[in-house]
């Protein structure tokens, strides 16, 4: 469990080093809930992109006059949403500062619902898929209590739910042996969870500045069709977006590819240049 939390930071320290050797400060802010009181409201599209405005805020704080008031966002995964949401707000957010650009590797939560519809439709569902499934019910806990999840199911997935209030996902997938036969009571309305779950979803997010996208092509955490769907949507929007595609990539590789991106994305966004990869008409 904490040999593959610790080669994840490896990696990500990797990436961020090609930042501090081109000259940036780099600010690494963990997410609200995580090391701090209260609970993590998972994929929560507002609370992440205060986490990050915030984080900027903080360093112009503690060191006044020290940076410039230009800067990226750049994010995986989870974070990767986190930066797609910046790209659509943060700089209104902030207009204090002057957001360049956003880097989204692998980015989650597109048709973010689709996890509640997949795991109501289906009468046996992995054990993956079981551990997974308590932190984005916390999640949306965390962000709106009325949401109630406790109410939503069963009583043998109410004791995995419990159990994730103090677990770590990889505890909860080592721990889980055997997925519950039955997720949610019967007859319970979802609604409200899946419209929820909807409104953080990235296909609400339209950017403002120049995003990079890099997805790898065998990413089994975040499905390669789905961001590339949220990419042929924004080109639909004649915005600024470049798409990458890891062949062959894993859901790590399009962190490690990110080192060897950033640079051309930023100089032409420092040059003006236009950046697409849409396809023209």
């Amino acid at each position: 469990m904490w040999a593959g939390v610790h080669v994840y930071q490896q990696i990500a320290a990797k990436a961020l080093k090609a930042w501090l050797a081109r000259g940036y400060a780099v600010v690494a802010p963990d997410y609200q809930g995580l090391g701090t009181p209260g609970g993590h409201p998972y994929m929560n599209a507002r609370s992440q992109l205060h986490t990050v405005v915030d984080a900027v805020r903080a360093i112009h704080h503690l060191k006044p006059y020290s940076f410039s008031k230009n800067w990226y966002v750049m994010g995986h995964s989870q974070g990767g949403a986190a930066s797609i949401k910046v790209a659509a707000s943060g700089q209104k957010d902030a207009p204090e500062f002057n957001l360049r650009g956003a880097i989204a590797l692998a980015p989650g939560s597109y048709q973010y619902e689709g996890i509640a519809e997949y795991v109501a439709s289906n009468s046996q569902i992995t054990t993956n898929v079981a551990a997974f499934f308590p932190i984005v019910l916390l999640g949306a806990e965390a962000a709106d209590p009325l949401l109630a999840p406790a109410n939503l199911v069963s009583p043998e997935m109410g004791e995995i739910l419990n159990h994730a209030r103090s677990r770590c996902l990889s505890e909860l997938q080592s721990d889980l042996k055997q997925a519950p036969k039955t997720v949610f009571n019967s007859n319970v309305n979802l609604a409200p969870l899946t419209n929820y779950l909807k409104e953080q979803s990235i296909e609400n997010m339209k950017p403002t500045v120049p995003v990079l996208l890099v997805q790898g092509e065998k990413d089994q955490l975040v499905d390669y069709r789905g961001t590339y769907a949220y990419y042929q949507q924004v080109c639909t929007k004649q915005k600024s977006i470049v798409f990458h595609l890891v062949k062959n990539g894993d859901h790590r590789d399009s962190l490690r590819q990110s080192e060897f991106l950033i640079g051309n994305f930023i100089n032409s966004v420092g040059q003006g240049k236009a950046l697409s990869t849409c396809p023209t008409k």
